[in-house]
């Protein structure tokens, strides 16, 4: 499923941000590591965070 939502956008730079975090939700969602947040920008986080309905980090 990952690949397929890949291949539809990966040219369409308006998805650029939205891909980036799918990428990361799904990674935090299998392996359920925190650190799967690091690479991204601290707003990105807390977008991500709300959607997972996971708790803001402190």
């Amino acid at each position: 499923m990952v690949q397929a939502v890949e291949q539809r956008v990966a040219d369409l730079p308006e998805f650029e941000v939205p891909l980036r975090l799918f990428r990361y939700g799904v990674r935090y969602l299998i392996s359920k590591d925190d650190a799967e947040f690091v690479k991204l920008i601290q707003p990105e986080r807390r977008i991500l965070r709300q959607a997972l309905h996971l708790s803001e980090e402190t």
